[in-house]
């Protein structure tokens, strides 16, 4: 079973979940044991502040009884019962340890007592009972001052142990953030790493080599990766590519078929003209040299050298048509591009379109005025494409028709227009004439794909073709080409 980049990436998330769960239980159970140290604390501070103000209220107790001793005031048995009644009511509060309230209410229960006795003798001072008494209270509330105390010093070590066990807990939350951010480090630094090594490069290298497709190259070869889904990818890449490739070849050799075919329509076309074209100067020439033959008999050298100059000239012309012919009907289209003579390729394109059975009702000009440019373009095509828009424009024309081939100069290039003064081409269809089998004749009479094989050979030169005007004056098609240093 092949090991799956997603289940590989989910592994290092788990990983990097459970040390952040880990880390975040523990500073969890760590915050809990602050915060009950916390509430620890502020109850001890409470019960101390409530057990102080209960020794100071515990001596307010006792200083009226001594006041009475002192000036035997009658009004300081008043004050006792009421510094006693809030003592009780101070015990009776929920911040002491039964203990201590029990202790407490029992020494003030002896206080009390005693202070009942004090207040019942028959003069405060002068006697010895009074100071006996006093000292007995006195006795009493050092002991309970010293059961406070014993209690202060509990709540104390309570609170410093509080205090110590806090502070441990803070050094191991700092040790547990460091471990923490340090795992965390180390664990996302892995997991770049490897999403890196098996995603981003992987995916780049892949974008790369997609991008030729783009280009028009299907030659991808995408790098060979685990059986993941990224190694799927690539290899589905690869065998799209192979596919786009054997689809290009398949479609470029439709493309010279169909072309080929289109080349073989015109010559159809321009049949009957070829064999007035060649008959005529096999005819001239064969005069020609039955006439040198007899004049070569009776002596007259000179005449019958003429008559062979004549029969050679004619033969030259014929054979000029036939290399004409045989270039433009070649099988293919070849894609090399090289200098051309620019005036060369129109010249046998007018030959060619001349071979029309259209040629003896219209008349077909050529007007070379671009100055010589180097131009880069293959030959075949541009011819084939200068011949489609010849004989596009001899059948738009009626009887009497006028077609001119035109040569300038025109934006760093030579542009090459083709006119004619036929019926021009309705508004509606000047948008649809490019795309293939389009046509605005019979059917018999083209297959519709003519302008859009020419429009895709001069592409393929850096070229373009393009309706410049068409209206009930004419038509004007214009094949232009850039110069050989814009290549």
């Amino acid at each position: 079973m092949h090991s799956r980049l997603a289940w590989k990436i989910g592994v290092w998330l788990a990983l990097v979940f459970a040390l952040v769960a880990y880390v975040g239980w523990h500073m969890t159970q760590d915050f809990n044991t602050l915060h009950q140290k916390a509430l620890l604390i502020e109850e001890v501070n409470h019960e101390s502040h409530h057990l102080h103000e209960l020794e100071m209220n515990l001596v307010h107790t006792v200083t009226p009884v001594r006041s009475f001793l002192i000036n035997g005031d009658w009004r300081q048995r008043k004050t006792f019962k009421v510094n006693r009644t809030a003592m009780l009511a101070l015990l009776h509060q929920e911040y002491f340890k039964q203990s201590i309230s029990l202790q407490l209410t029992r020494a003030l229960e002896a206080i009390t007592s005693r202070a009942k006795q004090v207040f019942s003798l028959p003069f405060p001072s002068g006697n010895l009972e009074g100071p006996i008494l006093m000292h007995e209270i006195d006795n009493i509330v050092d002991k309970a001052s010293k059961d406070l105390s014993a209690r202060h010093h509990e709540l104390d070590q309570s609170v410093n142990a509080a205090m110590r066990m806090v502070s441990g807990i803070r050094i191991d939350m700092r040790n547990d953030f460091l471990f923490s951010i340090l795992g965390l480090f180390v664990l996302l630094v892995g997991l770049s790493s490897y999403l890196y090594l098996h995603m981003v490069h992987p995916l780049v290298h892949l974008r790369h080599e997609l991008k030729k497709i783009s280009n028009g190259d299907f030659n991808i070869h995408c790098p060979e990766l685990p059986m993941d889904e990224l190694g799927e990818l690539a290899l589905a890449c690869n065998l799209m590519g192979e596919a786009l490739q054997e689809r290009e070849t398949k479609l470029n050799h439709a493309r010279s078929i169909t072309a080929h075919h289109e080349k073989m329509r015109a010559l159809g076309l321009m049949a009957a003209g070829i064999a007035h074209e060649v008959g005529n100067p096999l005819a001239g020439a064969s005069v020609s040299l039955e006439t040198a033959l007899r004049k070569l008999d009776r002596g007259q050298s000179e005449d019958a050298a003429e008559r062979v100059r004549m029969a050679m000239s004619e033969l030259s012309r014929t054979e000029t048509i036939i290399r004409d012919i045989l270039d433009y009907g070649k099988v293919g289209i070849e894609s090399e591009l090289m200098h051309i003579d620019i005036e060369a390729v129109a010249q046998s394109a007018v030959t060619l379109a001349r071979m029309s059975p259209h040629r003896n009702r219209m008349k077909l000009e050529t007007i070379f005025r671009a100055s010589p440019t180097p131009v880069k373009a293959n030959a075949s095509m541009l011819r084939q494409v200068l011949v489609n828009l010849l004989l596009n424009a001899m059948d738009a024309c009626v009887e009497d028709g006028c077609v001119e081939l035109v040569t300038e100069n025109l934006d760093g290039g030579i542009a090459l227009g083709v006119r004619d003064n036929g019926s021009g081409i309705p508004p509606e269809l000047q948008e649809e004439i490019f795309k293939p089998m389009f046509t605005t004749r019979q059917t018999s009479s083209g297959s519709g794909i003519g302008l859009a094989i020419s429009r895709e050979l001069m592409e393929r030169m850096y070229g373009r073709l393009e309706l410049v005007y068409s209206n009930q004056s004419g038509s004007h098609f214009q094949a232009w080409l850039p110069s050989g240093s814009v290549i």
